[in-house]
């Protein structure tokens, strides 16, 4: 349950969590603008933009935070569900479907 990440095409993996709660995590998906997304079982959405070394929660407006699918949709909406609901995401606010 801990984030790794490679700058060599998968040659070589180090772990990548800075700044990231990753006690939780269900899963991933990266944005074809490269930032990279991590939904997780209790601490909501998270994300590692593309030019960034530190992991941000998004999670403003979320009524639940145990998630079971995230989807990034034409770089400009990421998808998550879970308990509680579906979020959609743009410009950073959540808000419920």
């Amino acid at each position: 349950e801990v984030m790794y990440r490679s700058t060599d095409d998968g040659v070589t993996w180090s772990v990548y969590n800075d700044g990231f709660s990753h006690s939780t995590t269900q899963g991933g998906v990266m944005s074809a603008a490269g930032d990279c997304y991590a939904m997780t079982y209790g601490d909501g959405v998270w994300v590692l933009p593309k030019d960034s070394s530190h992991w941000r929660p998004r999670n403003e407006g979320m009524q639940g935070t145990f998630l079971k699918s995230i989807e990034v949709v034409n770089d400009s909406a990421v998808f998550a569900a879970g308990y509680g609901g579906v979020w959609i995401t743009r410009n950073h606010t959540c808000s419920g479907v």
